[in-house]
């Protein structure tokens, strides 16, 4: 008994919380070497201290208790250096998201009129020449795909010298489902050129639209566009066409939190309401 050291000791040296070893006790994690069967007391010992403390340096740097447990366990050296370097990449992932966080909220603070409140405006929006891809895919895929589909028609219209300097890229939201999009991903073009087995070349037609620009992740513009629906219902239009994403900034391009996506919505009044308004019936008197 003499190598025995209390619960209480042993979470006084091991600045572990009683609580906290009652739950690795209960995990399998750290058990104690001995209970008294009268008091009930728990007794750890001198031997379990590494173990103790590597599961408290474990636990500082935000491990969680099924992750130590495989760490501990590990088969291998190599397999206990596999799940270190995963936790590790969460870590690194996790630091990301809060630097774009924090460059976003920079954002807010600099312009929280426009930010924090969406703007819908209208404009008019002239005839486009474009070439265009179209691909029908999982949401997660068609995001995944978005970056390197423009790149293929950058590259594909700039060696025609066709590619149009000032308009930036977009994306056609033809239809959207929970599980499956029908997708087009476009660049403006000077002139119209021949379709090939991938890239097709039409006009987008001109359209009155109601837009609304983000600053923000991509995975925010479901806000937008029910901001945009509410808006035009709201304001008595109704939609006229697929909606359009404008990339001012190419989705590949830095952080997420820096993108810059103009949404329209091509829009026009809403006849039914035109017709039944007062004096629609003088209107062409």
């Amino acid at each position: 008994m003499r190598d025995l050291i209390s619960i209480g000791r042993f979470a006084q040296i091991t600045q572990l919380t009683i609580k906290a070893l009652h739950i690795y006790d209960a995990i399998g994690l750290l058990r104690p070497v001995f209970i008294d069967a009268d008091s009930g007391y728990r007794y750890y010992s001198i031997t379990q201290l590494p173990l103790a403390r590597r599961i408290r340096l474990l636990r500082s740097i935000d491990m969680s208790l099924d992750a130590i447990h495989a760490v501990l366990h590990a088969p291998t050296p190599a397999a206990t250096d596999a799940l270190l370097r995963e936790h590790q990449q969460r870590i690194a992932d996790r630091i990301m998201k809060d630097q774009q966080a924090l460059h976003l909220l920079q954002h807010i603070i600099d312009h929280q009129a426009d930010d924090l409140v969406f703007t819908v405006q209208v404009k008019d929006v002239a005839a486009q020449p474009i070439a265009s891809l179209r691909l029908q895919a999982t949401p997660e895929d068609e995001q995944r795909r978005i970056p390197a589909l423009l790149d293929e028609l950058e590259s594909y219209t700039r060696q025609l010298g066709v590619r149009s300097q000032d308009a930036p890229p977009l994306r056609i939201s033809h239809a959207y489902t929970e599980h499956e999009v029908d997708t087009e991903i476009a660049v403006p073009i000077t002139q119209l050129v021949a379709d090939t087995e991938r890239i097709a070349a039409r006009v987008l037609e001109a359209s009155v639209v109601a837009y609304v620009m983000h600053v923000g992740p991509h995975a925010d513009l479901w806000a937008v566009y029910w901001a945009l629906l509410v808006w035009i219902q709201e304001h008595d239009y109704e939609q006229c066409g697929p909606p359009r994403e404008v990339y001012w900034r190419h989705p590949a391009d830095g952080h997420a939190s820096a993108y810059r996506t103009e949404v329209q919505w091509p829009i026009r009044l809403n006849t039914s309401y035109a017709n039944s308004a007062p004096g629609a019936e003088h209107a062409h008197s």
